[in-house]
């Protein structure tokens, strides 16, 4: 991973919580000439994303576990091309009860902030207005410039923006689902 983020021959670009590792595997293997990290909290899907990225024996993304704020933390300046964020919980997987300390903290938006080129961008999705409008807030504090959602460059489905297995659930239980394209 090292010489990835060192490197300036490729993009970089990155996940927060890239649950099964169905969606950065889509991208890898649609683009093979940037690489893909995904950071995830939960151990357990590390596993299953690795065994989706060797099914597909593709070399370009790497599946680590931990928390997102302390992975940005390590990383250099002005060094990453995209992050996404898609469907972050703003409940507690264990109680179902709102998160107090959600991932977007004004901490974690301006580590972000710091490690994107300038021209980078980060995208978000969730199914969540509460979480959307503080995102909002976070994000304006921060100096991120907003434009319209621009679709992936690769081959997702009408009407779906990012085509993971919890917007495919959310759409068909008819949750409304709020997306954030912001560039540095």
């Amino acid at each position: 991973m090292k010489r990835w983020l060192e490197s300036a021959l490729f993009d970089i670009e990155i996940e927060i919580g890239y649950g099964n590792g169905e969606f950065l595997c889509n991208l890898a293997q649609f683009d093979q000439g940037a690489r893909y990290i995904g950071v995830d909290a939960q151990d357990q899907c590390r596993e299953e994303a690795m065994t989706r990225a060797r099914d597909k024996e593709l070399d370009n993304v790497l599946f680590l576990q931990g928390y997102g704020c302390a992975f940005l933390q390590k990383i250099a300046p002005e060094s990453i091309d995209v992050i996404h964020i898609y469907f972050p919980s703003p409940t507690d997987p264990r109680t179902h009860t709102y998160r107090w300390e959600p991932l977007m903290t004004e901490c974690f938006v301006d580590q972000i902030y710091r490690v994107l080129r300038i021209g980078g961008v980060l995208r978000l999705v969730t199914d969540h207005l509460g979480y959307y409008q503080r995102s909002l807030r976070l994000l304006k504090k921060a100096g991120f410039w907003f434009k319209e959602w621009e679709p992936h460059s690769f081959p997702i489905p009408r009407n779906f923006l990012v085509n993971t297995p919890f917007e495919r659930r959310y759409r068909k239980a008819g949750r409304e689902i709020y997306s954030i394209y912001v560039i540095k």
